[in-house]
């Protein structure tokens, strides 16, 4: 089994949901987890935010606020940079653990070079029993330029479907 499985799906699928599913079960199994995970902010059904949640203390800090127009730092949202330095920073004191969360790695990241570059390092280090990183499909082959080995988990309607290995 690959240390890395990419949990993958269309916007609003239930990735981050998935991840909560898996931490509680991290938990129930007495196992250690570390990283961030991001819930979102819905409004009459429409995401109009997204926290970054510290796994370890679930402490939140809210991280993207949706953008009236494109003029964002990452395409309709607008992203504190503070909250993003604070997630590179809990990565950095992540490992070692027995189950690393990161959700989402996306165009800020690959395309950019922001964001969450910490992420790329500490999966590389494999100081983690298993990792579980949330990438959108779009966004997998640029994963997959970085990190050559992981196993993917789709989500679709809520429901996590395991898939082929990459």
């Amino acid at each position: 089994m690959n240390k890395i499985t990419v949990i993958t799906g269309q916007r609003g699928a239930g990735k981050s949901r998935c991840c909560f599913e898996l931490l509680e079960k991290a938990a129930v199994e007495g196992l250690t987890a570390a990283g961030f995970i991001s819930p979102a902010v819905y409004t009459r059904g429409k995401k109009t935010a997204f926290y970054t949640m510290d796994v370890r203390t679930r402490e939140q800090r809210r991280c993207g606020v949706r953008c009236v127009q494109h003029t964002g730092t990452a395409g309709c949202w607008q992203m504190d940079n503070d909250v993003l330095a604070w997630g590179n920073e809990l990565l950095r004191n992540s490992c070692p653990c027995d189950v690393l969360f990161i959700d989402e790695l996306g165009p800020l990241e690959f395309d950019k070079g922001e964001g969450y570059t910490q992420a790329f390092h500490v999966l590389k280090s494999g100081a983690y029993g298993q990792a579980y990183v949330v990438i959108r499909p779009e966004c997998l082959e640029s994963f997959h330029r970085i990190i050559q080995e992981f196993s993917v988990i789709t989500v679709e309607h809520g429901t996590c479907i395991t898939g082929p290995r990459i």
